[in-house]
């Protein structure tokens, strides 16, 4: 069984799309949900994902990880430990809430996860495949972001916003800005998070969600410009695809 792992992303929605035209074969998808996506993923998957899968008769399932905290998603497991999410080695919301989500999902199943790297991300395929028997589909058809992205535009569908958690530290200072003035509710609650974590480790107040970078800089009106020499990015792949 081939299970498309969805990241509600670009990538996989457009190998969603190559799906539907016949150019891609995927048995099921399950979209591991961390509570925390923004509202656009949340409407694009409900207007256009879930139908789609449905006329090509495609299962489609959401999945969250049930933890012993009883907490119900990732920005609540962070906030009862203090923590905010790492920016360096394995991510906590990949392993934790997403692969062990989908892994006890389908517990007892066989079946081989496609994931949604393009030609652009091969290197960390390379990397994946260390761990557990994965296909890349984009990668073996040499399909590039923006092969990606004239596939999604070409069957008629607008392009989803990149997926990734609204307190991610891997996106960038004008991701930062555009979420405080289109959600200035979920800008909040990361600074909150930011601040949580900063009573608990006083030491770390020079640390936060911006790519290491305090957030409450930007609150207090700190430039852009000042992070352009930091690497880490949410558009680089480092969450969904």
């Amino acid at each position: 069984m081939k299970m498309l792992s969805y990241g509600g992303g670009l990538q996989t929605t457009a190998l969603l799309v190559l799906a539907v035209e016949g150019k891609a074969k995927i048995d099921m998808a399950v979209f591991s949900d961390t509570g925390g996506e923004k509202p656009e993923t949340y409407w694009y998957i409900e207007n256009y994902v879930e139908q789609l899968f449905h006329d090509i008769g495609i299962t489609f399932e959401k999945v969250r990880n049930e933890l012993p905290s009883c907490q119900p998603d990732l920005y609540g497991w962070l906030w009862k430990h203090g923590q905010i999410p790492p920016i360096g080695g394995r991510r906590l919301c990949s392993l934790k809430f997403k692969t062990e989500a989908v892994e006890r999902h389908l517990k007892g199943q066989s079946y081989t996860t496609l994931i949604g790297f393009s030609l652009d991300e091969t290197n960390r395929a390379e990397k994946s495949e260390k761990f557990s028997h994965k296909e890349y589909p984009l990668i073996d058809m040499g399909l590039t972001a923006n092969d990606c992205r004239t596939i999604i535009a070409g069957y008629g569908l607008p392009l989803p916003l990149k997926s990734s958690c609204f307190f991610c530290p891997f996106q960038h200072p004008a991701e930062w800005n555009w979420l405080k003035n289109n959600h200035r509710d979920l800008f909040d609650r990361a600074l909150a998070l930011e601040a949580h974590y900063h009573e608990r480790r006083p030491d770390m107040i020079d640390f936060g969600l911006v790519r290491g970078f305090p957030l409450r800089r930007l609150k207090e009106g700190i430039q852009p410009e000042m992070f352009a020499d930091i690497g880490y990015s949410c558009w680089s792949g480092n969450c969904g695809h």
